[in-house]
């Protein structure tokens, strides 16, 4: 398990307390503040060459799209400032993928438009949460969020037109969350959270937290989309009174279909119960 000690970052949850369901929440962005770095990077760097030697399909990209990733590769090492670490040499996976991979902390994901639609056309998935970088590569953004229900209702329109609008040099930044029974990095399958009535049973869980941006590429179009993945324990959000204060509110106005999506279904009331407690 890898968590930040700090945990600054819990006080950017998006609690904003009933409908609708599903939100974009994007906000603009910095470039100095693109990506992260943080106290546990080098052990994450370290966990992603392990993963990525062992689950190389999690490093992939469509043909066609290889001026993208070249174009990607650029920008990070500009905004580094220094050229792309070596990663691991892997069977399957193009050298700069495997570079990028333990270059930096993000999962990282580029999206392509055809003259139908935006879909994903590859990138690193080395901490997905419940999905698979193979079953998704070359869907649409829409086939790709499937499983996360309302998604077709409350936001495929308004992410397309976004994908649209984005312009060259506008970064934005949005977060989500869960509440998981464990802190694993690599959780490429559908998990289903066991229920649970006692607030004391709380303490056991996490809390798992995405930290994702957003920016077009100038000479391709693609966007590229980041991942950085975050862990605390629920007695972080419990020693934050504002903070459990509003995930309090949050659960307790929340849909029935809210509550699947964030894996918090059948264990809400204890949640809230730990909170307040």
């Amino acid at each position: 398990m890898l968590a930040d000690p700090a945990f600054d970052w819990l006080t950017d949850l998006p609690l904003a307390p009933g409908a609708p369901d599903l939100r974009m929440g994007t906000r603009s962005l910095d470039e100095a503040d693109w990506l992260t770095v943080d106290s546990y990077a080098a052990a994450e760097r370290e966990l992603r060459a392990s993963l990525l030697a062992e689950h190389p399909d999690h490093a992939q990209l469509l043909d066609g799209h290889g001026d993208a990733l070249g174009e990607l590769i650029e920008l990070v090492e500009t905004h580094r400032g220094e050229s792309l670490a070596t990663g691991p040499d892997v069977d399957g996976v193009p050298t700069q993928l495997s570079d990028l991979a333990v270059s930096i902390v993000e999962d990282v994901l580029l999206l392509a438009h055809n003259e139908d639609h935006w879909y994903l056309a590859g990138g690193v998935l080395l901490f997905p949460d419940q999905w698979n970088l193979t079953q998704k590569l070359g869907l649409s953004i829409a086939d790709v969020h499937g499983p996360v229900a309302g998604y077709g209702e409350l936001l495929e329109a308004r992410v397309d037109q976004f994908f649209d609008r984005l312009t060259v040099g506008q970064l934005v930044r949005r977060r989500n969350w869960f509440i998981h029974d464990c802190a694993e990095h690599f959780l490429p399958g559908h998990i289903t959270p066991k229920a649970l009535t006692e607030p004391d049973d709380v303490d056991s869980l996490w809390l798992r937290s995405e930290r994702q941006t957003l920016r077009r590429l100038d000479r391709s179009g693609a966007i590229v989309f980041t991942v950085k993945t975050q862990f605390a324990p629920m007695g972080e959000l419990r020693a934050r009174p504002q903070v459990a204060s509003d995930m309090v509110e949050f659960l307790t106005l929340a849909s029935p279909r809210s509550l699947v999506n964030k894996d918090v279904e059948g264990r809400a009331d204890a949640v809230v119960g730990y909170l307040r407690s």
